[in-house]
C-alpha cells in the first residue's frame, strides 16, 4: 500500500530540516536512500541529469545486447498488460542508465521524456531516491511514489523498478514502471516482478546453465508437481537443456496466474 500522501510530504521537510524522519512515517528503504542522498550532497530541489554522450551510449547496448534481446519481448507484453494507465516500461543496465523504454509518455513535459528516454542515468548518485537506483542499491523491488522520491521534480512519478539478475546471479539491471504518481496501480510492481523473472531466466537459459536455472526460479524449488515433471522430462532426455528450459517455462507461466 502507499503511504498517505501528505504524511510523506511532511516527512521529507522533516527530514531535509532535520536530517532525520519520525520513525514508521516511511519505508526503511527509502529513508536509508534518503540518508545516502544528504551525506551525498544531491540537492533535494533539482538534482543534476546525467546522460550518456552518443557513442558511450552505443558501448553500452553492445555490452547489453543479450539482455536487450531478452527484455525486449518481455516489456512489450508488459506494457500491453499496462495499457491505458499512462505509464512507460523502462530496461536499465546495471548502473542504472536506461537501454530502451516504451508506452504512454502522455502524462509528462517534454524534459520527463527525455529524462526517461534511452541513455539517461537514473543511478541514486545522479537522481536521488528513485525505484531505478534504489533498487540496484538495496538489491530489492522497490515502489517509490510521489514525495517519496527524493528531487522535488520527481514527485509527479510512481514508479516500480526490479532488479534483474545474471547467470553468476551477478547485478545486470532493472525493469521499471513509471506512471503518473495520481495515478498508482496497485499491482504494478507484481507485474514488473514477473517481467524480469522471465527475462533472468531466458539470459540464464540462453548460457545454457541449468543448475543456476533451476535455483533462480524458487517455486521451482518448492512446488513438487516441478520436481516429478523435472523427473520425467530429464530422464533419459537427449537434449538436457531444451528439457529443463521448456520445464523451466511451464512452472514461470503458472505462476502469472497465481
Amino acid at each position: 500500500m502507499f503511504k498517505d500522501a501528505l504524511t510523506v510530504q511532511v516527512a521529507r521537510q522533516e527530514f531535509l530540516a532535520k536530517g532525520q524522519v519520525g520513525q514508521g512515517l516511511v519505508a526503511k528503504e527509502i529513508e536509508r536512500s534518503w540518508q545516502r542522498c544528504l551525506a551525498n550532497g544531491i540537492d533535494a530541489e533539482s538534482a543534476q541529469s546525467y546522460m550518456l554522450s552518443k557513442h558511450e551510449f552505443g558501448q553500452r547496448i553492445e555490452m547489453n545486447h543479450l539482455l536487450l534481446s531478452h527484455a525486449r519481448p518481455e516489456m512489450d507484453t508488459l506494457n500491453e498488460q499496462i495499457a491505458h494507465t499512462r505509464s512507460i516500461v523502462i530496461l536499465t543496465d546495471a548502473e542504472g542508465v536506461i537501454l530502451h523504454s516504451l508506452g504512454d509518455s502522455s502524462f509528462m513535459t517534454e524534459a520527463q521524456r527525455v529524462a526517461l528516454g534511452p541513455g539517461s542515468s537514473w543511478n541514486e548518485r545522479h537522481r536521488g531516491t528513485n525505484a531505478i537506483g534504489t533498487a540496484l542499491i538495496e538489491q530489492s523491488p522497490m515502489t517509490v511514489h510521489g514525495a517519496e522520491h527524493y528531487v522535488a521534480k520527481h514527485h509527479v512519478l510512481s514508479c516500480s523498478a526490479v532488479p534483474i539478475y545474471g547467470v553468476q546471479n551477478d547485478l545486470i539491471g532493472t525493469l521499471d514502471v513509471s506512471n503518473d504518481y495520481l495515478l498508482p496501480q496497485q499491482h504494478t510492481l507484481a507485474l514488473v516482478k514477473m517481467a524480469a523473472q522471465m527475462i533472468a531466466l531466458l539470459n540464464i537459459c540462453e548460457a545454457g546453465d541449468e543448475i543456476v536455472a533451476a535455483r533462480t526460479l524458487p517455486a521451482a524449488r518448492e512446488q513438487g508437481y516441478v520436481d516429478a515433471l523435472l523427473r520425467e522430462h530429464l530422464d533419459g532426455a537427449a537434449d538436457r537443456s531444451e528439457a529443463l528450459w521448456q520445464v523451466l517455462c511451464l512452472e514461470l507461466w503458472a505462476q502469472r496466474f497465481v
